[in-house]
């Protein structure tokens, strides 16, 4: 096997143990395997999601819909909650 096939073999396999780990959500889990199928195109390390900023996210996108209003989070807010879920932090 010649070293890009053996590599691309490698990586995609990596690719597909990350996308067990991928939310039940249909939609983000689609868009999330397409974009890591292109970067194992391109020989670029798969994104591995991150469940706590998922839930992160989602928390916003609520307080958004309750508020009628769409509205960037703010910015220290989201540091303290990001810098919570930091390993060590739980």
């Amino acid at each position: 096997m010649g070293q890009v096939l053996w590599e691309r073999t490698i990586l995609l396999s990596v690719v597909k143990k990350k996308q067990e780990y991928v939310p039940s959500t249909i939609y983000m889990a689609n868009c999330h395997i397409l974009i890591n199928n292109v970067r194992a195109d391109n020989f670029i390390l798969p994104l591995i999601r991150e469940k706590n900023l998922d839930e992160v996210a989602s928390d916003h996108a609520k307080h958004m819909i309750n508020r009628n209003k769409c509205e960037h989070s703010d910015v220290g807010h989201l540091i303290s909650k990001i810098t919570d879920l930091a390993p060590g932090k739980e």
